[in-house]
């Protein structure tokens, strides 16, 4: 779910922002570290799923914060031509968790959080927020699984990703749908059809009579 809530939260951004904050804007522009070869991707190919930035498994490191994760996702090639092909399963997660922080100079959580003019207090999210290594270890959360085992240790303070419930992903699916989160052209955005590409990311929203979104 991490994706999808980093989606909408940048389509706000783009929404609320205006001139200064578009599809266009390249995503070096607000990380803290880039290479050259990122310096061409935006943030439109972040949302579509085209900056092909390289896959890594240099997480869940002991020690290490989401800054450190990302230089090691830099130091990898590319996986492709920026907007060459579609792909979710790679850095962009945390690269665009990293673009909101720095944007809006806040924690992934409160960008999204906000109290109840923020995505999880629109959609009714009262359980979903940030992991951290502190909550993986307490009573009451599930490892991530694809099957078994699980996909996941405990380590998670070197990324951004998000915890959530059942009931919490189904009010996000009604509120993006309901158009209650974002513009008309934003929840357009979001609702564009991809054509084919490899199902395994977290999103894969429906709704009768409405196209069928795809997000990684």
């Amino acid at each position: 779910v991490t994706a999808i809530l980093s989606v909408t939260a940048l389509l706000r951004t783009i929404d609320t922002i205006g001139s200064s904050f578009t599809s266009a804007t390249p995503i070096c522009r607000d990380l803290p570290t880039c290479t050259r070869s990122w310096r061409p991707i935006t943030v439109g190919m972040l949302l579509d799923g085209t900056a092909n930035l390289p896959h890594t498994d240099d997480m869940g490191i002991v020690g290490n914060k989401p800054a450190q994760s990302l230089i090691s996702c830099q130091s990898k090639g590319l996986d492709g031509s920026p907007g060459s092909k579609v792909d979710y399963e790679n850095c962009g997660d945390l690269a665009m968790g990293m673009i909101l922080q720095t944007f809006h100079g806040n924690a992934w959580a409160r960008v999204l959080g906000g109290g109840s003019s923020g995505i999880f207090g629109q959609a009714g999210m009262p359980n979903t927020g940030q992991m951290t290594d502190a909550l993986a270890s307490a009573a009451g959360f599930a490892r991530g699984y694809d099957g078994a085992p699980p996909i996941q240790g405990p380590v998670f303070n070197d990324n951004i990703q998000a915890y959530s419930t059942a009931s919490d992903v189904y009010a996000l699916d009604k509120a993006l749908f309901g158009g209650k989160l974002l513009s008309r052209g934003g929840t357009m955005t979001i609702l564009a059809p991809h054509g084919s590409f490899p199902s395994t990311g977290c999103c894969a929203l429906a709704n009768p009579g409405i196209a069928r979104p795809q997000w990684g």
